[in-house]
């Protein structure tokens, strides 16, 4: 299946036609390429797996990010984005990572949600990126709860599970 642009890129975009014979067919020319290298390739593929983990299986903790639109409009893109990197930074794995739409708190967004294992649950919102790095360097990885950022907690963690 051949996808094509419904409409040819303004005359003065980076991109070249393609042959004659493609008919809308746009593509960026070889010259302004960039090929990656072996080693360039390999830190990507670490890096996308380090990411893919953090999707996996149930673990210590579960950090929710709000994604609808007042979230994306508010910063939540950036903050999931610092705290992801604060994570790799940081070394942390028993993190997984999760997108939602509206949590029903477009006026406090940006919100992240922090789930325990055991049930637990604090949300926080208003978050910045500089609150995300404290997130991650409290919460996730202390296990102390942010108290000037947590708006709410639920279910208090379980003993000796």
């Amino acid at each position: 299946m051949a996808l094509r642009l419904l409409a040819a890129p303004p005359p003065s975009s980076r991109f070249a036609p393609v042959a004659p014979h493609h008919s809308n067919g746009w593509v960026l020319p070889l010259e302004k390429m960039h090929f990656m290298n072996i080693q360039e390739l390999q830190k990507l593929r670490e890096r996308a797996q380090r990411h893919l983990a953090l999707c996996g299986a149930r673990k210590k903790y579960r950090v929710v990010f709000s994604m609808g639109t007042a979230a994306i409009a508010a910063g939540a893109r950036t903050v999931m984005a610092t705290a992801l990197d604060e994570l790799e930074k940081r070394g942390i794995d028993h993190v997984e990572v999760a997108v939602s739409g509206e949590m029903g708190l477009s006026v406090q967004e940006p919100v992240v949600r922090v789930e325990g294992k055991h049930g637990e649950m604090v949300t926080y919102a208003k978050v910045t990126p500089a609150a995300a790095r404290q997130i991650v360097a409290e919460h996730l990885e202390r296990d102390k709860v942010v108290e000037g950022l947590a708006i709410g907690k639920v279910k208090e963690p379980q003993e000796g599970k």
